[in-house]
């Protein structure tokens, strides 16, 4: 979870220019704290005072903030997989669009021990929101072919 959270952050370090995010991700992407200094300093940041003073005040400020801040980060991740990937992983971003709701998106790192459930999910999809339309990779051509770029160099994945 922390190398994760770390690979995440240091993608995004660049693009994080509002003060709180910019605060969590320099932290986040700290690679000098081991998995429970970075929780800690991380709950820490959130809450405004180490977790082990905190009051039920502190979580309440705790649980918004994080909010708040997954909120930006998950948006900021999302621009930077158009610009600046970093990772050896294959990067994907899903949005799901429905009428009258809002748009629902995210950023995935495709693991490889995903990759076929991924793909199946993704084929299942195609099937459901496009049947019978020409020709188009298969989603396990896609998922291969997205884990074959070279890192720093990715690509979204369309149907």
């Amino acid at each position: 979870m922390a190398a994760e959270l770390r690979e995440r952050a240091g993608r995004i370090r660049a693009l994080a220019v509002e003060p709180a995010l910019a605060q969590f991700v320099v932290r986040a992407a700290d690679d000098r704290l081991g998995h429970a200094d970075l929780i800690a300093s991380l709950l820490t940041h959130l809450a405004d005072r180490p977790p082990r003073d905190w009051t039920d005040g502190d979580e309440e400020r705790f649980s918004i903030r994080l909010a708040e801040v997954a909120h930006r980060f998950r948006t900021t991740e999302a621009l930077a997989v158009d610009r600046c990937a970093t990772t050896d992983a294959p990067i994907v971003r899903l949005a799901v669009t429905r009428p009258g709701r809002p748009q629902l998106e995210r950023v995935l790192t495709l693991r490889p021990a995903d990759r076929d459930r991924v793909a199946a999910v993704a084929e299942r999809m195609l099937r459901t929101a496009a049947p019978g339309r020409g020709r188009r990779l298969s989603p396990n051509e896609t998922v291969k072919r997205h884990s074959k770029l070279t890192p720093g160099r990715q690509r979204k994945l369309t149907p």
